[in-house]
């Protein structure tokens, strides 16, 4: 029997399969996108993963890191040396992205990784913090800990991003205030460190910083967003049509772009007003909850839950599957709890899990294909369009 805030989600899904315009590809693939994110949610919520993640962030901070610092000093370098103009959209921006100088790594934009880095520098943070605390004796781990560490705001600093950086003030000064281990000489040192990133930031983008391009992008794209709501109210214009409608609200020498930088705007914008309604529910609902009793033991996930919920005010947050996952993930740590529909999640969250794949899979032949269209290799663009289709009809 579905009970409380289960009855709430299935209502909402309900109510927004009936009034969404239209049932569309884009649809299907984001409501998919954050059915997985709450099974993970359900199934993780089971176990204590402290050390499992403690493993996972230093082996991730390992491949992530030096792939960035490899990508800075060696592919970007080797891509501007050996370019060639082509009149093709796809290679033209690659140009464009790879000359900025901003890294991403294994991830699509600089933003996002300078986000997945603050999230990993604040772990790492956390897991030095606790080896002096508990006075562990294993000299190489401590040293593995702090190269990762410095890895992690090189790479941060040449994400260029600023977001970024904010982010992981807010991060450890939720962290610190959680553990109510605020030194003055060591809060103090914190913020020394973290203006000098800025300050290195501001002079690696020295003409977008003077002109405040990153802030002036997104008040145009959150206008255009309010815009769209303003017009759309009730039902918006369909979950995962907001690229295909944005053009309709841009006004004449406006910056344009296929997301507003506001996951919260751009979800009212596709679904509208009531969405804003259903979260300040289900919020009340569970107000006694938020704020779990053993709060200062869970202080490294709950300065994560709240560094996420600032990348969703920034940019679009949970529709990039990465930053879905980490939420998720951190959420079923604060909130542990053994269910007695475990098999039931974990056979949803497989089934969810296949299918998404096999739609990521198709998107990517997609997109391939598309760059060998442009470059005018149709035979082997046809061919791919075809495994795309087979993969995905």
């Amino acid at each position: 029997m579905i009970k409380g805030n289960q009855l709430i989600l299935v209502a909402f899904f309900f109510i927004l399969l009936f009034f969404t315009f239209s049932i569309n590809y884009f649809f299907l693939k984001i409501t998919l996108l954050f059915i997985i994110y709450y099974y993970i949610y359900s199934v993780f919520r089971r176990y204590d993963l402290s050390n499992i993640l403690k493993l996972v962030t230093m082996g991730v901070s390992f491949i992530v890191f030096f792939y960035g610092i490899v990508q800075k000093y060696y592919i970007f370098p080797k891509i501007v040396s050996n370019y060639f103009q082509v009149k093709s959209f796809f290679s033209q921006a690659l140009f464009e992205r790879v000359s900025s100088g901003r890294i991403f790594s294994i991830f699509t934009l600089p933003t996002l990784y300078g986000f997945i880095c603050s999230i990993l520098i604040l772990s790492l943070f956390h897991y030095i913090y606790n080896y002096f605390i508990n006075k562990e004796q294993n000299i190489l781990k401590l040293f593995f800990l702090f190269i990762l560490l410095f890895s992690g705001i090189l790479n941060l600093i040449l994400t260029q991003s600023f977001g970024a950086v904010l982010n992981l003030i807010i991060g450890l000064i939720t962290y610190l205030l959680i553990k109510k281990e605020i030194n003055l000489k060591f809060l103090s040192m914190i913020f020394m460190s973290i203006f000098l990133m800025i300050f290195i930031i501001i002079g690696l983008r020295y003409n977008e910083a003077k002109n405040l391009e990153p802030v002036k992008l997104r008040l145009t794209n959150w206008n255009q967003a309010i815009r769209m709501i303003s017009d759309n109210p009730f039902f918006g214009v369909g979950l995962g049509n907001y690229s295909k409608n944005v053009s309709y609200y841009t006004n004449k020498g406006e910056a344009k772009s296929i997301y507003t930088h506001n996951f919260f705007l751009q979800l009212t914008a596709e679904l509208g007003i009531p969405i804003i309604f259903f979260f300040i529910l289900l919020i009340f609902i569970n107000r006694k909850k938020i704020i779990p009793e053993d709060y200062r033991d869970k202080s490294l996930y709950l300065a994560i839950l709240l560094m996420l919920v600032f990348y969703n005010f920034i940019d679009i947050g949970f529709y990039f599957l990465s930053a879905g996952i980490i939420f998720s993930i951190s959420a079923s740590q604060v909130y542990r709890h053994k269910s007695k529909n475990f098999v039931f999640h974990v056979f949803m969250l497989i089934i969810s899990v296949f299918i998404y794949g096999f739609i990521y899979l198709s998107d990517d032949k997609v997109t391939e294909a598309n760059v060998l269209l442009s470059m005018n290799e149709k035979s082997k663009a046809k061919n791919l369009y075809g495994k795309s289709l087979k993969l995905n009809p």
